[in-house]
This record gives structure tokens, sequence and C-alpha cells, in this order.
């Protein structure tokens, strides 16, 4: 079961929104570490000389507070919250 729009919201969260709701504000979008054959690391070497790969600048997404409209709903909200 999801939540719908006539639904009450989660009870551990009553403040949250029913829809996504954009912040207005921006952030760093979140990188993937690189993968080496020496396993996960977040440095890549060129050439075993100790010079660091460049670093793409950041890419810039924008902050979203994530409604429950859509959710699924836990089994607290399944059992005793049906609708």
């Amino acid at each position: 079961m999801v939540f719908v729009a006539s639904d009450l919201p989660p009870h551990y969260a009553p403040e949250t929104p029913k829809e996504d709701t954009a912040t207005g504000a921006q952030k760093p979008q979140r990188k993937q570490r690189a993968k080496t054959p020496q396993g996960n690391s977040a440095v890549r070497l060129i050439g075993g000389a100790g010079e660091v790969a460049p670093v793409a600048p950041a890419v810039m997404i924008n902050e979203i507070i994530p409604g429950y409209v859509g959710k699924a709903k836990g089994k607290y909200s399944l059992k005793f919250f049906k609708s």
C-alpha cells in the first residue's frame, strides 16, 4: 500500500509535506567513488608518479523536501491505520 492524498502524514514525521516541495536552495550532487582495480578509492593516480587526476566541477541540483504521497507505507501504518 502507498500513501494517497487523503491519508494523514506518517506518525513519525507529522510535519512532512504531502507533495515534493522545492526549497529554492541548491546543493552539489552526490558523486559515487571511482572504482580502481585495487578496490574502491577516492583518488586515482596517473602514471604512478603521484599525480592526482583533475577533478570536475560539482554539478548543482535543486534541493527538494520529499513528500509522503505515493511512498510505501510502513508496517505500523498498515496495521493500525488502515484506510
